[in-house]
C-alpha cells in the first residue's frame, strides 16, 4: 500500500516538473503536421551515392527528365568528357556535354542531365538509375574510356524546369531546355525589341516602340499592355520586385512603373538617356545617358530607386553609345557596353570610379553581354565570336567561334549556359560557359530578338 501511494505520488511530481514541457513538444509536433512537414510528399529530393573519390549531391528532376545536381571529384585532376543517364547497370552508348571541362581535387560544379524519364511524369514521380561519367585522368591515354557511375534516386520537383522564351516577330516562343524544342507559342501582335525577367514572381516584360508587355509565364499569355508617353529604349526590372525602370531617349524621361497595377509612379527628366540598370537590392538606378553615336561624350547617373534623387553624377568624355547598362549580382562593378566603339566601360561601384576601358564590351549591337551568377566571368558576343572573360583582369579566358549576327543574350540561373539569338540567321545558339563549345541550336520560325531563361 505504502508502495502504490509513492509510486502514484512520484508520477504526479513527474507530471508537475515535466508536463509543461510534454505539453510544448505536443504542440510544437502539431504545428508541423498542420504545415505538412510530416507529409512525404514535401521531400521530393533525392539521393546520389557516388563511386569512390568522386562527389555528387541535391539530385533535381524536372518533368522533362532533366536531372540537376552537384558533381565533384577528390582526386587527381580529371577531364570530364559527357554526363548521361540510365535506368539500368548498362554503359550508355553516348555522353552529352555538360558542366565543367576539367575538375580539380575537391571541386564541385553544377550539371544537368537528361534521364530517362516516363512520358507523362508529374510533380512526386519517383526515378531510380544511375549517373554516368566519362573522363579521362591526367597524364594517362585516352584512347581507353573510363566511367564512374553515382547511384541514384529523386522524385520530380517543382521548380527546376527550364525554359528559354524568345521574342521573334508577333510571337514568344517557348523553347524546353532539356530537348532544345519549341513547346509552346504565344502571341503577342508586336516584335518585342527585348526581353526582361522578374524573378520575384515570374512574370517576364518585354516593349516594342511606346508600349509594355507583361507576359505571365505560368500561362504563358500577355496579360496586359500599357501604353507609355513616349518610345521606350530599354528596361530593368528590379531584382527585389515590385517595379520596373525604363528610359526614352526620344522623351528624355526616365519612369519607374509599379507592376502591381502597371501605372507610372515616378519620372524624371534625363537628356538622351540610352540604357537603364538597377543594383540586385533594388536600392539603385543607374541610367547612361547624353552620348551618342555621332558624338563623343555623356553621363552616368547614380539615383536612389526610391524618390529617383541624383547621388552622383559621373562624367565621361568618351562615353560614345552606351545602349546596355549592367550591374554585377555582387554589385561591385557596373558595365556598359558600346556599339561600334573601340571599346566598353567599366565602373567600381564602392567609389564611382571609372576604370580602364575594356574591348571586351563593344562590338555588333553591344547588347550580347551577360555576366555568371557568381560575378567571376562576363561573357560578350563580338564579331564572329564571343568573349569568355575573367572579371578580376578582364583578359578574355578563351574565344569561341560563333555568328557574326549576335544580337541578345542571356544565361542560364545556373551559370552552366549561354544562349545567343542570332537575328541574321533565324536561330538561338546555346554554349556551354566552362568549355565554350555550343551544345544546340535551335531554329526559329522567324527573326529572334530578345530572350530569356525562364524556370518553372
Amino acid at each position: 500500500m505504502t508502495y502504490e501511494v509513492l509510486q502514484g505520488q512520484s508520477a504526479m511530481e513527474y507530471l508537475m516538473t515535466y508536463g509543461w514541457a510534454i505539453l510544448i513538444v505536443a504542440v510544437v509536433l502539431g504545428a508541423l503536421y498542420s504545415l505538412g512537414i510530416f507529409n512525404g510528399s514535401n521531400f521530393l529530393g533525392g539521393t546520389c551515392v557516388a563511386a569512390p573519390g568522386y562527389l555528387c549531391s541535391n539530385p533535381l528532376l524536372a518533368t522533362d527528365g532533366t536531372l540537376s545536381l552537384t558533381y565533384g571529384y577528390q582526386g587527381p585532376n580529371v577531364t570530364v568528357v559527357g554526363f548521361a543517364c540510365t535506368n539500368t547497370t548498362t554503359a550508355p552508348s553516348s555522353f552529352a556535354s555538360s558542366g565543367s571541362s576539367n575538375l580539380e581535387p575537391g571541386q564541385e560544379e553544377s550539371v544537368s542531365v537528361s534521364c530517362p524519364l516516363p512520358s507523362g511524369a508529374t510533380i512526386g514521380t519517383p526515378y531510380s538509375g544511375y549517373l554516368w561519367v566519362e573522363y579521362d585522368q591526367a597524364g594517362q591515354s585516352n584512347l581507353i574510356a573510363r566511367f564512374a557511375t553515382a547511384r541514384l534516386t529523386a522524385s520530380v520537383a517543382a521548380g527546376v524546369d527550364m525554359y528559354m522564351y524568345v521574342a521573334a516577330a508577333n510571337y514568344i516562343y517557348v523553347v524546353s531546355t532539356a530537348n532544345y524544342l519549341i513547346t509552346d507559342t504565344i502571341p503577342v501582335g508586336a516584335p518585342l525589341s527585348n526581353m526582361y525577367l522578374d524573378k520575384s514572381d515570374g512574370m517576364a516584360y518585354g516593349y516594342y516602340e511606346d508600349n509594355i508587355y507583361t507576359i505571365d509565364t505560368s500561362k504563358n499569355e500577355v496579360t496586359n499592355v500599357l501604353t507609355m508617353p513616349s518610345q521606350v529604349q530599354q528596361m530593368a526590372v528590379d531584382p527585389s520586385g515590385g517595379e520596373i525602370f525604363t528610359v526614352s531617349n526620344a522623351g528624355n524621361e526616365l519612369y519607374a512603373i509599379s507592376v502591381s497595377n502597371y501605372a507610372i509612379i515616378g519620372s524624371k527628366s534625363i537628356v538622351r538617356p540610352f540604357s537603364v540598370a538597377v543594383d540586385p537590392n533594388g536600392d539603385y538606378v543607374y541610367v547612361s545617358a547624353g552620348g551618342s553615336c555621332e558624338s563623343m561624350g555623356g553621363s552616368v547617373y547614380v539615383l536612389s530607386s526610391s524618390s529617383f534623387a541624383t547621388l552622383n553624377t559621373i562624367t565621361m568624355s568618351f562615353l560614345n553609345c552606351p545602349v546596355e547598362t549592367i550591374v554585377e549580382p555582387n554589385s561591385e562593378n557596373l558595365y556598359i557596353t558600346e556599339n561600334g566603339c573601340p571599346s566598353g566601360h567599366i565602373i567600381s561601384l564602392s567609389n564611382d570610379v571609372v576604370l580602364s576601358p575594356s574591348p571586351q564590351l563593344c562590338g555588333g549591337e553591344g547588347l550580347g553581354t551577360s555576366i555568371s551568377p557568381d560575378s567571376e566571368y562576363l561573357y560578350a558576343g563580338i564579331a564572329s565570336s564571343f568573349n569568355k572573360v575573367f572579371v578580376s583582369n578582364y583578359i578574355a579566358q578563351s574565344v569561341a567561334e560563333a555568328s557574326d549576327n549576335l544580337l541578345q543574350s542571356a544565361i542560364s540561373p545556373n551559370g552552366n549556359t549561354i544562349a545567343f539569338s542570332d537575328w541574321a540567321h533565324n536561330v538561338v545558339d546555346f554554349y556551354n560557359t566552362s568549355t565554350t563549345d555550343q551544345v544546340a541550336q535551335v531554329t526559329m520560325p522567324t527573326t529572334p530578338m530578345g530572350i530569356v531563361y525562364v524556370t518553372k
